[in-house]
C-alpha cells in the first residue's frame, strides 16, 4: 500500500497550469543507481518508480506565509493560522519557503496518477509537450528571440495581489503581450528543452536520460472516485 500523502515538487507556474487542466503530465529522470538493478520496464515502474499507478500526491511548491510568521516553523505557523501565498507580489508575504519540505497542509491541490511508463527524455513528442504545459505563447517568437528569458520567469503585472488558480488566467494576456517578441523559439520542442534545462541543468536534454513519464489528473477529494482509467505502459526493453 503506498502512502498517499506523499508530495511532488512542481514550480507554482505548473502548479497553476494543473489546476486549470493543461498540465497533466510529468517527467522524472530515473537514477543512475536504479537503472543498474533494473534488468527492464517492468523493474523499473513496478518495483523502483517512486510514484505508482491510483497514489495520490499533494503538489509542493515554493510559497510564502504572512511575514508575521517568519519565525514560525510551518506546523507552528498552521496550529497560528497562518495564511499561506504562492506569489511574491501578494501583500505583506514573508520568506520565501522552499518547496521540498512544504507540509500536506499547505498544499492547495491533490494529483492522481494514472499512468506511468519508462522512456528516453528525446522521445517526446509534439502531443506530450503540450501535456507537459508547453502553450503556444512559450515558443511564438518574431525576428529576434531573447532565448536567454528562462522558460519559468513570470512577467506579472506589479499590482497583482491575487493568489490562487484565477491568478493565472487574468495574467495570461499580458504576458501574451509582453513576451511573444522576446521569448523562445517557434519550435515546441526546443520550448520544453529550454524548460527541462531550466529546471534539470543546462544541456540536460541533450544527454537523452532515461525519464519516468507520469500522466496525471487533479484530485477531488470530496468526491468519490468514479470512472477509473489507470494505465501502465510495458514495452520490455533490457536496459543493461
Amino acid at each position: 500500500k503506498h502512502n498517499i500523502m506523499q508530495g511532488i515538487i512542481m514550480l507554482n507556474e505548473h502548479s497553476e497550469k494543473t489546476s486549470q487542466g493543461i498540465k497533466t503530465q510529468t517527467r522524472r529522470i530515473v537514477p543512475e543507481k536504479i537503472i543498474e538493478k533494473c534488468k527492464n520496464d517492468f523493474d523499473l515502474i513496478l518495483k523502483e518508480s517512486k510514484y505508482k499507478v491510483g497514489d495520490i500526491l499533494y503538489i509542493k511548491e515554493t510559497y510564502y506565509l504572512h511575514s508575521d510568521f517568519d519565525s514560525f516553523s510551518p506546523k507552528q505557523a498552521y496550529f497560528n493560522g497562518a495564511d499561506v501565498v504562492y506569489f511574491k507580489d501578494c501583500e505583506n508575504a514573508g520568506t520565501l519557503r522552499n518547496p521540498m519540505y512544504m507540509p500536506e497542509y499547505f498544499s492547495r491541490q491533490k494529483i492522481e496518477i494514472i499512468g506511468v511508463r519508462v522512456e528516453r527524455l528525446n522521445d517526446i513528442n509534439e502531443e506530450d509537450c503540450k501535456l507537459e504545459g508547453i502553450e503556444a505563447y512559450d515558443y511564438l517568437s518574431l525576428d529576434t528571440p531573447n532565448k536567454d528569458i528562462p522558460y519559468y520567469e513570470l512577467h506579472k503585472p506589479s499590482n497583482e495581489k491575487k493568489s490562487d488558480f484565477h491568478y493565472f488566467s487574468d495574467y495570461v494576456g499580458f504576458r501574451v503581450h509582453y513576451m511573444c517578441g522576446t521569448y523562445m523559439n517557434h519550435d515546441i520542442k526546443v520550448a520544453y528543452k529550454t524548460l527541462f534545462d531550466s529546471i534539470n541543468g543546462k544541456g540536460t536534454y541533450a544527454t537523452n536520460p532515461l525519464v519516468y513519464v507520469y500522466t496525471y489528473r487533479r484530485y477531488d477529494w470530496h468526491k468519490k472516485r468514479q470512472n477509473k482509467q489507470f494505465s501502465v505502459f510495458f514495452v520490455i526493453k533490457t536496459w543493461k
